[in-house]
């Protein structure tokens, strides 16, 4: 076994998580074997690429959970999602691996790097025959430390997150605690993610593809589900995913009613306290609008909730891609039109 945080389930030595875990410096929950379960009824292919050693001054990789899938009128794409470990001496071994996934059909291999931005690392990727490519996942996003102890983290908030908590628990009354994934507790989940889809106009995935991941998560001990409530009524939700020593915001939702309550930030520190007690080292609370702009889109609030909880923001590397075919000029101009396409055809996101 492979060690993990202590509220976790323990790894196979050699197992995929395993490897992932030990070679990527920041790993992502869509590198694990949970995700490629939940990626496999929707077309998508998992292919498990094993860390690669530097030698004879070629740089190496981590390794590298990739997915297939065919595009209409394209062929298709092999995606790479939230990969962490890139640097300029990583490009040869990225494109080695691109090149081992072409098979005469794939137009494009695209890499979604999981790491902040460093300029010089994709020059060195574009310097390498690698383009700039759509984006799939967030660009800018906010990350909580749980280093130290849990008054260390407490005093990292910004006097605002404090001042809500504290007006949560002792003006209204708000608690929070970990629940069971029950089928009626799933139905609660449900409606308070309903709720905020039709009060803020947020894209959710469809119901069978939240619960599909929520259950895979689950039955791995690396999923958590968390209520709030006022006065024994269930107010906010959120889902918590877990890999390794971090851990994600996946999806929830409030009352409208109770938006003045401040319960989401009491359920929010709830949750990043057992994290902390279970070893945890970071909390990733998921996508903002550009910091530079943040009222694009209508998503101010969002924003000023989430960078309550840490002072600093993480800006992402872009989408990279790498040509597999002559069609990857198609790829590249089409990409966002198949997107629209199969949307309408399934009523569902194709990645």
């Amino acid at each position: 076994m492979t060690e993990n945080a202590a509220g976790a389930a323990p790894h196979e030595v050699g197992s995929w998580d395993a490897q992932v875990l030990a070679s990527q410096p920041h790993p992502h929950f869509m590198q694990s074997e949970a995700w490629a379960q939940i990626k496999a009824p929707y077309g998508w292919t998992a292919e498990q690429a094993p860390a690669v050693a530097a030698a004879r001054g070629v740089g190496g990789r981590p390794a590298v959970q990739t997915f297939r899938r065919h595009a209409p009128l394209i062929g298709g794409v092999v995606h790479a999602p939230r990969v962490s470990g890139l640097s300029a001496d990583t490009v040869d071994g990225f494109t080695q691996l691109a090149e081992s996934r072409a098979d005469g059909r794939v137009a494009a291999f695209k890499l979604e790097p999981y790491q902040e931005l460093d300029e010089d690392v994709v020059a060195a990727f574009l310097d390498g025959g690698w383009r700039i490519g759509d984006i799939t996942q967030y660009r800018h996003g906010v990350t909580v430390s749980l280093a130290g102890s849990e008054e260390d983290v407490w005093m990292s908030f910004k006097s605002r997150a404090r001042t809500d908590v504290n007006a949560a628990v002792k003006k209204n009354g708000v608690t929070a605690s970990r629940v069971p994934l029950t089928e009626e507790n799933i139905e609660t989940l449900v409606m308070l993610i309903g709720e905020t889809k039709d009060r803020s106009g947020a894209f959710f995935r469809t119901r069978s593809y939240l619960e599909s991941t929520w259950r895979a998560f689950d039955e791995r001990g690396e999923g958590r589900l968390y209520f709030a409530y006022i006065d024994g009524r269930t107010v906010a939700a959120a889902f918590v995913f877990t890999f390794g020593l971090n851990a994600w915001y996946k999806d929830g939702g409030s009352l409208r009613s109770d938006n003045n309550s401040h319960a989401a930030r009491q359920l929010h520190w709830k949750i990043m306290q057992d994290l902390i007690a279970d070893g945890y080292e970071n909390y990733d609370l998921g996508n903002i609008p550009d910091p530079e702009n943040p009222t694009e889109g209508g998503m101010r609030g969002l924003f000023q909730f989430k960078t309550g909880f840490a002072r600093e923001t993480t800006q992402y590397m872009p989408a990279l891609e790498y040509p597999l075919s002559s069609r990857f000029a198609r790829w590249q101009r089409h990409e966002s039109k198949l997107i629209t396409i199969m949307f309408k055809k399934n009523k569902d996101y194709w990645y």
